[in-house]
């Protein structure tokens, strides 16, 4: 039987063909979209409707890092990650809640970041999380903790980095007093506080971070807030703090596919929130499509200069020769001797001149201990506080005497003569 068909023929079934390929790419590209989302990056509180017809949620959320101290150089942990599947129903109401970063002293970041009792130590940042079926500390569903505030002080240690579920504890201080950071938020309690023997911090509580000790100006940075608050850290009067530590993290029991990250946020919190909206059914009349053109693609941009990598930064610098350097009770003189002591070698030293007691830092040929004289314990803070370095440190012990009639205490080398009266120039 001989063929039939017309060329108005073929050019339909090209037409149906080239229609079913366009609705193929056309389902292939929607595919490929992303999902709708809303973030929020502002620490602060926020009511969000779940839209209609969505029935599940996927929140990301951060918590804030701690505060970093005004002394020492000692810094913040960076706030935690928690991500988290949830059963919603579309209309209802979800509050959102971003977390601040730690501030120093007795102010509270938002959100559960603890304070400091140290107007120059850090306080934790703030938990960032999301609440269902209410707004109360009970009502979190997903949680993120805050990282833990910086010590200030002449030996101050950073702050624990906030959770997940597993945040760290804060670092330790150096020096007198035996001075430790607060302990990190658990599943089922807050962090311990810092412990210390001038001013121990208070153990982190559910939902907050605990408070930093310390005296007015130096001390234990604060807890990261979180599902529980991590510690606050000790501090021992000027010379040594511990930081605070870090909040945990809380994805409650019907969550799914649930991650965490320690030390994953800097500065203030932030939640994300994704959703699934389910596709509408549309029907495509046939039409026909025009005749196929073809395009001569865009040349290639020419490729731009080569990248470098940035220069490795300066050595520290020190002086040549570096002299002994009387240390002030200020912060420009205390963070010069700061830094002398990190990068070049000095060495702190207490001594009395003219019956006045003295802080200097020395090179590093010269040892951080006097000559072996004996020297008197006048009733003052920095008398004392020489007094008991030499003891810790130089071997000295405590010898009493009557000047006159008037009792005088000194301390002497250890190998100073039993009996012997004490006489100083």
């Amino acid at each position: 039987m001989p063929c039939t068909r017309t060329k108005s023929t073929i050019a339909a079934f090209a037409a149906t063909a080239l229609l079913a390929i366009g609705l193929a790419a056309q389902q292939e590209g929607a595919s490929a979209s992303p999902p709708p989302s809303q973030s929020w990056t502002t620490p602060g509180s926020y009511d969000w409707v779940v839209p209609d017809g969505v029935s599940s949620v996927t929140v990301q959320a951060h918590g804030a890092a701690g505060g970093n101290a005004n002394f020492a150089l000692a810094f913040g942990g960076l706030g935690g990650g928690t991500s988290a599947s949830m059963p919603v129903t579309p209309g209802e109401t979800l509050q959102v809640n971003v977390g601040g970063q730690g501030e120093r002293g007795n102010v509270a970041a938002f959100n559960g970041g603890g304070t400091s009792a140290a107007i120059e130590a850090g306080g934790g940042g703030g938990a960032s999380d999301v609440r269902r079926g209410g707004t109360a500390p009970t009502n979190r569903v997903v949680v993120a903790g805050g990282g833990g505030g910086g010590a200030a002080a002449m030996s101050g240690g950073d702050g624990g980095v906030g959770g997940g579920d597993v945040p760290t504890a804060g670092g330790d201080g150096t020096g007198p007093g035996n001075v430790h950071g607060g302990g990190p938020g658990g599943t089922d309690s807050g962090g311990t506080g810092g412990t210390s023997a001038f001013a121990a911090g208070d153990p982190g509580s559910f939902g907050i971070g605990g408070t930093g000790g310390g005296d007015c100006c130096f001390g234990g940075g604060g807890g990261g807030g979180g599902w529980y608050g991590g510690g606050g850290g000790g501090g021992f009067i000027d010379f040594a703090g511990g930081g605070g530590g870090g909040g945990s993290g809380y994805a409650a029991p019907e969550a799914t596919d649930v991650h965490y990250d320690n030390g994953a946020q800097e500065g203030d919190g932030s939640v994300t929130i994704t959703w699934t909206t389910p596709e509408p059914t549309t029907t495509i009349a046939p039409t026909t499509l025009p005749e196929p053109t073809t395009t001569t693609p865009a040349p290639e941009p020419a490729p731009g200069p080569p990248t470098t990598e940035p220069a490795p930064p300066p050595p520290p610098w020190c002086p040549s020769p570096l002299p002994a350097i009387r240390v002030f009770p200020n912060q420009f003189s205390v963070l010069i001797a700061k830094y002398l002591i990190d990068n070049c070698d000095a060495a702190p030293r207490g001594l009395v001149a003219g019956g006045q007691p003295l802080v200097v830092v020395d090179p590093p040929s010269t040892s951080a201990c006097p000559p072996w004289v004996p020297l008197r314990v006048w009733p003052n803070r920095y008398s004392l506080l020489i007094a008991r370095f030499l003891m810790d440190n130089c071997l000295y012990t405590v010898r009493g005497q009557f000047d006159g009639f008037v009792p005088a205490i000194y301390i002497v080398p250890a190998d100073w003569p039993t009996g012997a009266r004490v006489t100083t120039s």
